[in-house]
Formats: structure tokens, C-alpha cells, sequence
């Protein structure tokens, strides 16, 4: 029993140190491509790994992980981008709200249609991702809009949401599928879908740095150039590894534009619209491909269960044949034997005392 608690609370202390480490490192990622002007990062990929981790942990779990993300949102806002604590805790209860919100709507699923697979487990994740950020971004919204002054409710509270929104539909596949994605998968399987992961970070780095080379909008048309690599990844790497490709195309194409290159940049618009249009942009691509890599991992599943039933029908069909073998084998012996003096005693003259 000891020891069985201690594996338990070092599981624990691991996914403490996952959760913060994870949640200090995207928060800075969201705040380094977001524009600097804003009070707060227009894309948050930290809301995506706080939702998972909650989603897959025990409620007793919950006040420490809790406390691991609230502590490396302080160090964040506070240390790194000297925002008032009394702002930073707000911050921290908007962000906080949307992943518990996230994983109670993800118990509430599965408890009530079970787990998910492939194409279903995306789609919950779009539902999640569309309802949950909105409680996190009235309450954010609120503490800018009385922080900061901002002159739109409406706009600030659509940013925030999106933002959120875009984290957790881009971070959640990956945060969610990673572990499962090389389960029974060799070693050599699993150095070739890193080799294929890495060629197609490759080509989407060298996609996006030719979309910005110049404010135009022909250079959309480089933008395009990443789809056939999308497709790469949902049908060969599935889920987890089309949404990391998905976040570092986001990742690039957010930073250029917060840096008024690329074709996100045309224009007189605000910085706030800009990045609302590359967000939804990002979304509608993220849908389309993440759904195509739900639909491949469905159909591999497909597969592998239909070859394990047949190889299970094989062995079965293998063992019975065996099991009348033997039967037979064991059952001709005596029979003989017993049909040889049968057919002795019908041939051989008998008194009645032998008959008897």
C-alpha cells in the first residue's frame, strides 16, 4: 500500500512539473507571436495543455495541478512582463475557469457516450473548444476593459475568446494523443514518423517565410503550399502529429504578422482584426486537416482491428484443429482395441458358460 502511494504521488509531482513547465513555456510562445501593443496574447496555447491535463487527471489531483498552472501564469505575468499581481490572479481565474469548464464538459462526454476515437474524439474537441473559453474570455475581457481601458467589449471579448479557442484546437490533439500516437510501434517505426515530422516542419518553415517576404496577397498563394504537408501529416502521423504542424504554421504565420510581414499584414486594420483574421483562418484549416487526420486515424483502427480479428480467428481456427487431432487420436486407440476383440469373440466358438 506504501508503495503503491508513493508511485502515486510521484505520478503526481510528474504531471505538476509537466503542467507548469509546459503552461510557462506556451504561455511565452502565445505572448512572443501576439502583438506587443495588447494587454494580453492573442493566441494562448496554454489553455490547450491546462484543458488536457485536467481532463485526463482524478479530481483529487486537480487543487495541485491547479496550483502548478497558476503558479507559472504569476511567474509569467508577473516576473517576465511585469503586470500587477492584482491583474495577473485575474488572469489566472479567466484561464482557469476555461480549462475546468473544458475538462467537466470532456468527463460529461465520455461518461455519457463513452471515449472517442479518431474523427469523434476531434469533434469533441471543437465542441469543447467552442464553449468552454467563454466564460475565461467575459472574465479576462472585464479585467482589461477596467485595467487597461480598452475601447470595445465586443471586439476584446471575441480576441480573447479565439485566442483561447485557437489554443485548445490546435494544442489539445497533441497534449491528448502524443503518448498514444507510439504505443506498439517499433523503434524503427517510431524514427521514421520523427524523420516524416521533422521533413514536414521543414517545409512549412519554408512555406511560411516565403508567404512573408513581401506584404502581399499573392503571397497566399505560398500560404497554400502548406496544405499538401498538412496532408502529409494527418494521414501518416494522425491527429498529434497534423495539429504540431498546425501549431508551428500558426506559430510562424502569427509572428510575421504581429511583425507586419506576410499577407495577414495588408491593409489599414488594427492589429487586434489582423490577428481575429489569421485566427480564424487558422481555425478553418485546422478543422478541414485535423478532420482528415480523424478520418486516417479511424481507418488505421479500422485495419488493425479487422487483421488482430482475423490473426485471432486464425490462432482459434489453429487450435481447434489441433484439439480434433488429439481427440481422435486419443479416441481411435481404445476403439480399436475394443473392435478387434468384439470382432475375435463374434468369430471364436463360445459353451454357454462364455456366452453367459
Amino acid at each position: 500500500m506504501s508503495s503503491k502511494r508513493q508511485t502515486v504521488g510521484l505520478k503526481l509531482v510528474r504531471s505538476a512539473a509537466f503542467l507548469g513547465f509546459g503552461y510557462l513555456f506556451l504561455a511565452e510562445l502565445g505572448k512572443f507571436i501576439s502583438f506587443s501593443n495588447l494587454p494580453f496574447a492573442t493566441f494562448w496555447p496554454a489553455a490547450g495543455l491546462y484543458f488536457c491535463v485536467l481532463a485526463k487527471s482524478p479530481f483529487k489531483s486537480w487543487p495541485i495541478l491547479i496550483a502548478s498552472a497558476v503558479a507559472a501564469n504569476l511567474v509569467s505575468d508577473v516576473l517576465i512582463h511585469q503586470l500587477s499581481i492584482a491583474v495577473s490572479i485575474g488572469f489566472c481565474l479567466a484561464n482557469t475557469c476555461t480549462a475546468i469548464l473544458g475538462a467537466l464538459i470532456s468527463r460529461f462526454l465520455n461518461s455519457r457516450f463513452g471515449l472517442s476515437y479518431g474523427v469523434r474524439k476531434f469533434f469533441r474537441i471543437v465542441l469543447i473548444s467552442l464553449i468552454a473559453p467563454t466564460s475565461g474570455a467575459l472574465i479576462g475581457t472585464t479585467i482589461v476593459q477596467s485595467t487597461f481601458g480598452v475601447n470595445s467589449f465586443l471586439h476584446t471579448a471575441i480576441a480573447w475568446w479565439i485566442a483561447d479557442t485557437t489554443g485548445m484546437l490546435i494544442v489539445s490533439p497533441v497534449v491528448c494523443g502524443f503518448k498514444e500516437s507510439f504505443s506498439g510501434k517499433s523503434f524503427r517505426e517510431a524514427s521514421l514518423s520523427v524523420v516524416e515530422l521533422i521533413l514536414i516542419l521543414s517545409g512549412i518553415f519554408i512555406t511560411a517565410s516565403i508567404s512573408a517576404s513581401q506584404p502581399d496577397i499573392l503571397t497566399m498563394t505560398a500560404v497554400l503550399g502548406v496544405f499538401p504537408l498538412l496532408v502529409w501529416a494527418g494521414s501518416r502521423l494522425g491527429l498529434p502529429g497534423s495539429s504540431f504542424s498546425l501549431l508551428t504554421f500558426f506559430s510562424l504565420m502569427a509572428y510575421f504578422t504581429s511583425q507586419d510581414c506576410g499577407p495577414f499584414s495588408i491593409g489599414e486594420y488594427s492589429d487586434v482584426t489582423r490577428m481575429i483574421v489569421l485566427q480564424i483562418f487558422t481555425s478553418i484549416v485546422g478543422i478541414s486537416f485535423l478532420t482528415v487526420a480523424g478520418i486516417s486515424e479511424d481507418w488505421t483502427t479500422l485495419v488493425k482491428l479487422t487483421t488482430d480479428a482475423k490473426n485471432e480467428a486464425d490462432q482459434a481456427s489453429k487450435i481447434k484443429g489441433q484439439f480434433l487431432a488429439n481427440m481422435s487420436h486419443e479416441i481411435i486407440t481404445p476403439a480399436s482395441g475394443i473392435l478387434g476383440f468384439t470382432d475375435l469373440v463374434l468369430e471364436t466358438d463360445l459353451n454357454s458358460q462364455q456366452r453367459k
